[in-house]
């Protein structure tokens, strides 16, 4: 069923697909997610996940096995781990081998105002552009976080304005492209 909503979705215009572990009760190590992913990179939907998890300490680790099992898809990873943020380098140290695919973005939502103003922002700050500014996709985690409480915590990382550009908006518009958006009706993709 999962399969079939991916292609109807792709059809109807999606730009990609969000999975959430947490709130959909699935372990990311489950096979099923890998056809999941799978499948939506061979239709070009970049798959956004939630990548706090309150309940699975192995999470971070499962998704590098992910990006890995599905070189062609791309995975989008909301949150950065939150507070697990440091776990995020090791895509880095992936990225040394000539057969890893580079295909996981970190998304900066609720970490940027969890953190900001904090010790961590440097940190942070280095975790991200050590993994690469141009797979880094910031958002305001609204409604949690309001987007004027977002792009002022933003501004607590240190990002020059090009940097800054980077992070709201060029690359999101080179991950999902740059038009008009469409809007869909909500669809739940269940593992």
């Amino acid at each position: 069923l999962a399969l079939t909503e991916l292609e109807r979705v792709q059809r109807a215009g999606a730009r990609g697909i969000k999975l959430h572990p947490n709130t959909q009760g699935f372990d990311v190590g489950d096979p099923r997610v890998q056809q999941v992913v799978e499948r939506a990179g061979e239709l070009a939907l970049p798959v956004l996940f939630d990548s706090v998890a309150v309940n699975d300490p192995g999470q971070p680790e499962k998704f590098m096995v992910l990006a890995m099992l599905c070189p062609q898809s791309q995975l989008v990873l909301a949150h950065a781990f939150g507070p697990k943020y440091p776990s995020a380098v090791m895509f880095a140290v992936l990225g040394r081998y000539p057969s890893f695919a580079r295909n996981v973005w970190l998304e900066m939502s609720a970490l940027c105002c969890m953190f900001a103003g904090s010790p961590f922002t440097e940190q942070i700050t280095w975790v991200m552009r050590n993994h690469g500014l141009e797979r880094v996709l910031w958002g305001s985690d609204y409604p949690l976080y309001s987007l004027t409480e977002a792009l002022a915590a933003l501004d607590s990382y240190g990002f020059d304005s090009t940097e800054q550009r980077l992070l709201t908006h060029d690359n999101a518009a080179t991950l999902f492209g740059d038009r008009k958006s469409t809007r869909l009706n909500s669809s739940h993709i269940t593992i």
